[in-house]
């Protein structure tokens, strides 16, 4: 699934992620993964984990390691340089969803209220085509072709 363009890969478990060096030295990673399939097409939830390095970010979401959690560890990072990773390879995942040319829905939630309202502000800003489902409290974007 890479080719020289694309930053995604592809686990064998068919997790979907990215990931980049930060300049404080941590690991950045972003995960999508389709968790249901219906008539209506697929739903990807994404997942973001900030680590000491690649394998445990990805070992995070499969709940394989105990050294990730939903705290922050004081460890600052650079908001922008985080913000500018997300959306890039949020767009880059859309544009390659559409390339398969299937209905297909990404869903991200926050694994609290604050990191939900980061995430609302975010996308409200810099992506307004997404939507903030309140009832359920996540945040989503259809890509949906005629078939």
């Amino acid at each position: 699934m890479r080719n020289k363009n694309m930053t995604l890969s592809k686990t064998n478990s068919g997790l979907y992620y990215s990931s980049k060096k930060l300049s404080n030295g941590q690991t950045i990673v972003m995960l999508f993964s389709a968790y249901a399939v219906n008539g209506n097409g697929t739903f990807y939830n994404v997942g973001l984990a900030i680590g000491k390095n690649r394998k445990q970010c990805l070992s995070w979401y499969d709940h394989k390691t105990k050294y990730l959690s939903g705290h922050e560890t004081g460890k600052s990072t650079n908001v922008k340089e985080v913000l500018n990773f997300c959306l890039d390879i949020l767009k880059e995942f859309e544009e390659y969803l559409v390339s398969q040319n299937k209905n297909s829905c990404i869903v991200i939630e926050g694994s609290d209220k604050r990191r939900l309202e980061v995430y609302k502000k975010a996308l409200k800003k810099h992506r307004p085509d997404y939507i903030y489902h309140k009832e359920n409290e996540y945040i989503y974007k259809w890509i949906k072709f005629n078939n």
